[in-house]
């Protein structure tokens, strides 16, 4: 009839009366892509064209279908399975007969499968064992995260050292006759008692130095020195006590709390960590230091209300006691076990030295020969403890308090690190991670860092030098970052700095009055001030800005003595203490003496 498609014929030339959507869901995309609709892919019709008995064709199809080859393959296997029984009937045997001696399906199909697949090219081989070892790999990873994830949510650590304990058992080694502490508690009590004094330090309060006799504010300020007179008393009784004595804890001392914010006029703790109670073996880095802000405090009383106030009246005692008190709370702070504390301390120093500049400059004839000597030996006696024994202390509580313990010196991190907040943003806190470091590891970077870190804050190496070392450090832990030392490092290029800079100011301080009390002696400033005064200065003071270090240099210009550091880039520019050109980036020396504002 016109319009009907003409019937497909195959290759042998048989007919092919199969529909086109059939034959094109049983043709290789191969075939398809070179224009022919073969339908060679169809198991069933090239089993049907071999005209085998119903169940022999049943038998075949259910074969064919349970090898799950490549559908190739099953059409490959299919036309072997029903030559097989065509030469088997062939033979005069009966339907019954061929399928009985062909045996069970499922065993067959299970030989053929593994016969073919054998058959196939060894690139397919490759990529199944690629794959096969893949899953094996990700399998593993999975088991290996699950477990790391069970640790981590339910894991507890072994808490087996109180390190506080520890610590402040050391302190308690000292007699209690020579602990500073507990004068200083009184002391500082005794100011807080009084209330906020009449100024506090800002810069947009008056100086007490330039003002005028008529002022109002001394009266006000005269009214507060005598309340304080019995504080400041008690405060140079700590001056003959060999060491702090501060027994570190978590709570807070409620009457040094209220002490701290009667002078300052707030809490110096955030209320949520106010506590008068001390836990049995608390983390180290819970460790609360009010009494700094006391000390800073006093201190600033001590420089801008009392000295002025007694240079006024021309009491050189008091002048000589109030810089005492300071040089001492700054001794005493510099030999404590915190690097915060000797922070703090050298400050403290670096304040009494700029006090006792201003006092010189004031009222030159104030303080006689003999004031001046005591004073330089107190400030000699200022020694910083460079140690990070608390800091590496600090380091190993977390680890023992974020990690499991195997009994072996490993173990895992568990929930407990993120308690430790060691950082202000949700996103960079510590968490789970099934690749993170065991405690051995992040414990030995640990010590690693601060031995490290040791070594520069002791000027064993530059600070190009230890960067590169803490790079090295970090690459040889492996991509992931250690999470404990980034909460418990400490800025020790910043407190390297801070304690050359405080021990200069120091060392100046103590050339400049070395170099007063021969002018006292002799009329004028001496050539060699570090010769010339050898009961005052027992060694050269070192400018540690230099590398190697090198004497601090001292000129006389115009009758004033200038004690300098040739500056951060180790260049002496004779004294040039600012840059002529605005636009120039090159340091220029450091002023020591006078101390600069």
């Amino acid at each position: 009839m016109k319009g009907a498609p003409a019937a497909s014929t195959t290759p042998d030339g048989c007919v092919d009366a199969r529909g086109l959507g059939r034959r094109l869901s049983n043709t290789p995309v191969r075939d398809v892509l070179r224009g022919r609709i073969t339908g060679r892919l169809d198991t069933e019709w090239v089993v049907g064209r071999e005209g085998l008995p119903a169940r022999t064709e049943a038998l075949v199809l259910e074969v064919v279908r349970r090898t799950r080859l490549w559908r190739g393959e099953q059409v490959d296997v299919a036309r072997e399975l029903a030559a097989h029984f065509r030469d088997a009937f062939n033979a005069g045997s009966g339907e019954m007969e061929a399928i009985e001696g062909f045996g069970d399906a499922a065993t067959a199909a299970k030989l053929i499968r593994r016969a073919t697949r054998r058959k196939r090219p060894l690139a397919w081989k490759i990529w199944v064992r690629a794959w096969a070892c893949l899953g094996l790999v990700l399998l593993a990873a999975a088991a290996w995260t699950g477990w790391r994830a069970a640790w981590y949510s339910w894991g507890e650590p072994t808490i087996s050292r109180n390190y506080l304990a520890e610590l402040n058992a050391e302190i308690l080694k000292t007699p209690e006759g020579e602990r500073a502490w507990p004068v200083y508690r009184e002391a500082l009590i005794a100011l807080g008692n009084l209330g906020a004094p009449p100024l506090t330090g800002r810069t947009e309060e008056p100086d007490l130095w330039t003002l005028a006799d008529e002022h109002p504010l001394w009266i006000s300020v005269g009214q507060y020195l005598a309340a304080a007179e019995p504080a400041f008393e008690r405060l140079s009784l700590a001056e003959s006590k060999s060491d702090m004595g501060y027994l570190m804890r978590t709570g807070t001392d409620p009457l040094v709390g209220a002490a701290t914010e009667g002078l300052l006029g707030r809490a110096a703790v955030p209320e949520e960590f106010e506590s008068a109670e001390q836990e049995e073996n608390p983390a180290l880095v819970g460790v609360l230091l009010p009494h700094l802000s006391l000390m800073r405090m006093t201190t600033n009383i001590l420089s801008d209300i009392e000295v002025p106030a007694a240079v006024r009246a021309g009491d050189a005692p008091r002048v000589e006691r109030a810089v005492s008190a300071q040089l001492s709370m700054a001794r005493h702070l510099c030999g404590c076990p915190t690097l915060i504390d000797r922070l703090v301390g050298v400050s403290l120093c670096a304040r009494a030295a700029g006090t006792l500049n201003r006092t010189l400059a004031e009222a030159p004839g104030l303080l006689d020969e003999s004031s001046l000597v005591r004073l330089a030996h107190r400030l000699s006696i200022v020694r910083v403890d460079r140690s990070l024994r608390m800091e590496r202390l600090m380091g190993q509580d977390v680890v023992q308090r974020a990690y499991t313990d195997d009994g072996n010196g490993d173990g895992v991190v568990t929930r407990r690190l993120a308690a430790f907040g060691f950082s202000d943003d949700p996103k960079n806190q510590p968490g789970f991670s099934p690749m993170a470091p065991g405690r051995r590891e992040v414990q030995d970077g640990v010590d690693r860092y601060y031995r490290l870190a040791q070594e520069h804050l002791l000027g064993a190496t530059n600070k190009t030098e230890f960067k590169r070392q803490i790079r090295d450090l970090l690459d040889a832990r492996g991509r992931f970052r250690n999470p404990v030392l980034g909460g418990v490092a400490v800025s020790v290029e910043r407190a390297r700095e801070s304690f050359d800079r405080g021990e200069m100011l120091r060392d100046a301080a103590l050339l400049a009055i070395g170099a007063e009390v021969y002018r006292r002696r002799h009329g004028a400033y001496p050539d060699d001030v570090r010769a010339s005064i050898p009961d005052l200065l027992p060694g050269a003071p070192a400018d540690r800005l230099r590398d190697p270090p090198a004497p601090l240099r001292v000129v006389v210009c115009d009758g004033v003595l200038t004690v300098y550091s040739v500056g951060d880039d180790g260049i002496d520019d004779g004294g040039v203490f600012r840059s002529v050109d605005p636009r120039s980036t090159k340091p220029p020396d450091l002023r020591l003496w006078p101390v600069a504002d």
